[in-house]
C-alpha cells in the first residue's frame, strides 16, 4: 500500500510518534510518503518561491520512505493572513495525492481537511496532542478544522483511551517506545532524579528550581520560545544540572545514573490534560520509577505504577514524590510493561485498521 502521513513535525527533528509510525509501516513493506511542514518566509517573493518548490519529492531517508514538503500554511497564528490560500493549495495537494496513487492518509494537522475531503482517498485523523492549545495556535480555527475532518475520516486515533471511547470512530493507538534505545545499565546513581525531553512552555521549571534534590535536566530548552533557560540561569541552583540535546545512546547512560525519572509538567497548562509523555515508557525501560503530573489518561494507563506530584492541587510535593517513588524501585516490572508498548506492535494495530478501511483484510 501507499500511505501518506501528513505531519506537523519535520523529518529531521527529534524522532517522535509520526516518525516511528512512518518507519514501522515502511518496514512492513508499505510505501510511506512523509509530508512535512516547512517555515515560510515573510517576504512575498521568497514565500511564492517556497510554495512553488513544495510538494516535490526529495531524497528518501531510508527504504520505502519518501519525503515531501507541504505547500499548506499550517496551523499557527503567524500564517493567519495566508490561510485563505489553502483553498487553492488544496487542489494542488489533491492532484499530488492522486498522482502518487495514495491508498490511505494519516493526518496530524486538521488544516488538510479540504484536501482529504476532495481527494476521495480514505484517511484518518491522528490526535497526537492538544495542538490547538499550544502557543501560537489559532485555537478556534484549529478546533473547527478538527470537527470538519472528523466527519470524513474512516477512523480517528487517540493517545488516550478515554478520549477514543468518546468518539464513535475513535481508535486507541497509544504512544510507544523502542526497547533497544533505553535499557538498564548497572552504574553509580549520581542523581536523585532525571528529566529528559523538550523543555517547553508547559514544563514545571518552578517546582524543579524549588527542589532540594540532585536533579539532572537533559534536552533542548525553549526552542519555540519561553523563559525556562532564563529562570534556570537566574536561580543558579547548585543541585540542578543541565545538559542540552544529546543522542539517545548517550542519554541512556545519564538516565541510568538517576534513581527516579521525572515528567514535571504544569497542571494548569491546557495541553497537559491530554498529554501522554513517551518519557514515562523510556524511564520504565531503564527500570526507573517515575514521578509525574496526573491527568485522566495517565491515571488510566499507569495507575499506581507511577507516583503523582502536584504543585497546585494538594497531595505530594515534588521532593516528597521523589522520595516515595524511590521506595517503589523493586515493586513493579517496569521494563516488561514498557516493552509491551513497542512501536512495531503499535504500528501493527494501526495497520490492521488501515487495511480494513481500504477493504483489505
Amino acid at each position: 500500500m501507499r500511505i501518506a502521513i501528513f505531519s506537523l513535525i519535520p523529518w529531521e527533528t527529534l524522532r517522535q510518534r509520526p516518525h516511528a509510525i512512518a518507519m514501522e509501516l515502511a518496514r512492513m513493506g508499505h510505501e510511506v510518503y512523509y509530508v512535512e511542514p516547512f517555515v515560510f518566509s515573510r517576504k512575498l517573493h521568497l514565500l511564492a518561491r517556497e510554495v512553488f518548490k513544495s510538494a516535490r519529492l526529495r531524497e528518501s531517508p531510508e527504504s520505502n520512505i519518501h519525503l515531501l514538503c507541504s505547500p499548506y500554511f499550517w496551523s499557527y497564528e503567524k500564517y493567519a493572513n495566508y490561510f485563505f490560500m489553502n483553498k487553492v493549495l488544496s487542489i494542488r495537494m489533491i492532484r499530488l495525492m492522486r498522482g502518487l496513487k495514495i491508498d490511505f492518509s494519516i493526518v496530524l494537522d486538521p488544516e488538510y481537511y479540504l484536501s482529504m475531503a476532495g481527494s476521495g482517498i480514505p484517511h484518518a485523523y491522528d490526535h497526537v496532542d492538544d495542538t490547538q492549545y499550544m502557543p501560537g495556535a489559532p485555537t478556534e480555527r484549529y478546533i473547527a478544522s478538527m470537527n470538519r475532518i472528523k466527519k470524513t475520516t474512516a477512523f480517528n486515533t487517540y493517545i488516550q483511551q478515554i478520549e477514543a471511547e468518546k468518539d464513535a470512530k475513535g481508535l486507541f493507538i497509544p504512544n510507544g517506545c523502542y526497547p533497544e534505545e533505553f535499557f538498564p545499565i548497572d552504574c553509580e546513581k549520581k542523581f536523585d532524579a532525571v528529566v529528559i525531553g523538550s523543555i517547553a512552555s508547559w514544563f514545571d521549571m518552578e517546582s524543579i528550581l524549588e527542589s532540594r534534590k540532585q536533579i539532572l535536566i537533559i534536552g533542548p530548552m525553549d526552542i519555540h520560545g519561553g523563559t525556562n533557560l532564563q529562570k534556570f540561569l537566574k536561580a543558579g541552583r547548585k543541585n540542578i544540572y543541565y545538559i542540552p540535546e544529546i543522542s539517545k545512546s548517550i542519554a541512556n547512560l545519564w538516565v541510568n545514573s538517576a534513581r527516579v525519572g521525572l515528567v514535571p509538567f504544569k497542571e494548569d497548562h491546557p495541553v497537559v490534560q491530554y498529554a501522554m509523555p513517551v518519557k514515562i515508557l523510556e524511564y520504565f525501560l531503564c527500570n526507573l520509577p517515575v514521578v509525574t503530573f496526573k491527568n485522566k489518561g495517565i491515571e488510566r494507563q499507569y495507575g499506581d505504577m507511577v507516583t503523582y506530584y502536584s504543585s497546585t492541587r494538594g497531595g505530594l510535593g515534588l521532593d516528597d514524590a521523589i522520595e516515595a517513588a524511590m521506595q517503589h524501585t523493586n515493586t513493579f516490572h517496569y521494563r516488561q510493561f514498557a516493552s509491551q508498548h513497542s512501536w512495531p506492535a503499535i504500528a501493527r494495530q494501526l495497520e490492521k485498521r488501515v487495511l480494513e478501511a481500504v477493504g483489505q483484510k
